[in-house]
């Protein structure tokens, strides 16, 4: 993108907002999940990424970050700071899902959580 002189424009982060009070955050799993580490260590297994010791090591504890994250989460939503929408069931539908009807009814499943809780969502973000 050019700027107004011509010249390249330049990525700067300027912070333009405030933090956020408050969030709704769409989870992906279920509130019982839990993350394993078996394709990660798949690939550390295979040595794919054995030239980039600092991937591995993320790699390595990726599945405890998640969860970290994930009880963190859970603890902004006790103290009311975060409204978390989640699957009201385990998700079965594979990263690479390539059938159309298991997406579709995925999504639907989204929407109906989302139309169920329409009120607690205009309350808490209001």
């Amino acid at each position: 993108m050019a700027c107004p002189d011509g010249k390249a424009e330049r990525a700067v982060d300027i912070p333009d907002h405030k933090p956020a009070k408050k969030a709704l955050v769409i989870v992906t799993q279920d509130r019982n999940f839990v993350k394993t580490d078996v394709n990660e260590q798949v690939a550390i297994r295979s040595k794919l990424y054995s030239a980039y010791p600092y991937f591995e090591a993320a790699l390595a504890s990726r599945a405890e970050r998640y969860m970290d994250q994930r009880k963190q989460l859970f603890e902004l939503e006790e103290e009311g700071r975060v409204l978390v929408l989640e699957p009201p069931e385990p998700v079965e539908v594979k990263v690479n899902e390539k059938s159309g009807e298991a997406l579709l009814s995925l999504y639907l499943t989204g929407r109906q959580v989302a139309l169920e809780r329409l009120e607690e969502i205009k309350s808490f973000i209001e």
